[in-house]
């Protein structure tokens, strides 16, 4: 998975959903999902999860990890105090993401949970 959006899901944002292999999520940000923002911590893995460059805040309940997950510069490892929050991205005002498409069929760009540029 890559640079991806997860927000405001009734259940978690990012799940691996009982696969049994190891994925590999890089640059995504997980915000105000009713569960777990990150939940990668079930089923059996035949290889690790590599996570790298994540962003995670305003979940409903902590992110989750198995065991031997390789975690790599995310924001719960680079910004402990005080935690990620919305000051850490240009906006959350999600009606962005309710935008049309551009006409030829790319995202438009929005500010909408993108990371505050030179931020931690």
């Amino acid at each position: 998975m890559l640079r991806s959006v997860a927000f405001r899901n009734e259940s978690g944002g990012v799940d691996q959903n009982n696969n049994n292999e190891g994925q590999t999520i890089d640059n995504n940000t997980s915000w105000a999902n009713v569960g777990r923002n990150y939940n990668l911590n079930h089923g059996t893995n035949g290889t690790p999860h590599i996570v790298r460059n994540n962003l995670s805040f305003a979940g409903g309940s902590s992110d989750s990890f198995r065991a031997g997950s390789q975690l790599t510069s995310n924001s719960w490892q680079v910004v402990t105090s005080p935690a990620a929050g919305a000051s850490d991205v240009l906006s959350v005002n999600e009606s962005a993401a309710r935008n049309p498409r551009n006409a030829d069929g790319s995202l438009p760009y929005w500010s909408f949970l993108s990371p505050v540029p030179g931020g931690s």
